[in-house]
């Protein structure tokens, strides 16, 4: 997969998930989730408007990469709250030597 600030993502197999996480990555969300349903890999081929970098801007404007999904995949995305697996450790000792 390439994907960068010009504006274009291409993929030669992804499946949805792997695809959620990719667009999440590429506009700063920490987690995205698939809830399409459809299952198996996909060509992707996406082109967005290219960024126009601000002072510490260091991802494409998330607008125009979400209305280039609905435009040219007819995928949507939309907030929802979702429950995520965490894993915490809130402490850690040296194994002791036998």
């Amino acid at each position: 997969m390439t994907s960068n600030a010009r504006g274009f993502m291409v993929s030669g197999g992804m499946d949805m998930p792997m695809l959620a996480s990719s667009i999440g990555g590429l506009i700063g969300q920490t987690y995205m989730s698939d809830q399409t349903g459809l299952r198996g890999y996909y060509a992707v081929e996406l082109n967005f408007p290219p960024t126009r970098f601000s002072a510490g801007a260091t991802a494409p404007e998330p607008s125009g990469v979400l209305k280039a999904m609905e435009a040219q995949l007819g995928l949507r995305v939309e907030p929802a709250q979702v429950q995520i697996p965490v894993l915490v450790i809130d402490h850690v000792e040296r194994p002791s030597e036998n």
